[in-house]
């Protein structure tokens, strides 16, 4: 998705995500900072900051361990870390209680395709009680894939046109 419509579609991506995270109540949030075509929640990350709630964005330590999320803030200067990732130079960790992970591809059973590394999976083994929102273009869902074994449902996934949630949220 490109041009005006990945705009429009980001915005109404952010204002599903804001009231969820709203409903949730949780004070300790995993953003993400947008690569590729992704969508873009710098903004939402922002006023999730304004609102009064801390926010983290995700590190690659290690290529066969889980994310580490050190704190963000508007303004944070953000170092290079592996695959054209972006992250604050912070070396505190921050335990998150909501996870907002970008999906390239995902199902109506809330499992995500991901870039293959398996950092997200790795670091939800670590994290059982953290609520998980996938985020994605409508146009993103693949019918018919089969996870692997290692793969773990989402809690929701949010397109800009619907909510998913799994039936039984681990948050």
């Amino acid at each position: 998705m490109g041009g005006p419509g990945r705009l429009e579609a980001a915005a109404g991506l952010g204002a599903r995500l804001r009231e969820l995270v709203a409903e949730s109540g949780r004070q300790v949030l995993a953003g993400y900072w947008a690569m590729k075509d992704e969508p873009d929640f710098e903004a939402v990350m922002a006023r999730w900051h304004a609102d009064g709630l801390q926010v983290a964005l995700p590190r690659v330590v290690a290529s066969e361990a889980p994310l580490v999320f050190t704190r963000w803030r508007p303004g944070t200067p953000l170092v290079p870390g592996p695959f054209g990732t972006l992250h604050p130079d912070d070396p505190e960790p921050v335990t998150p209680q909501l996870l907002v992970i970008p999906c390239l591809g995902f199902d109506a059973r809330c499992f995500r395709l991901g870039y293959g590394g398996g950092y997200y999976d790795r670091t939800l083994e670590q994290l059982p009680g953290a609520l998980t929102v996938g985020v994605a273009y409508d146009c993103c869902e693949v019918r018919g894939f089969v996870p692997h074994e290692h793969d773990l449902p989402l809690d929701w996934v949010i397109t800009e046109r619907r909510v998913l949630r799994r039936s039984a949220p681990s948050g």
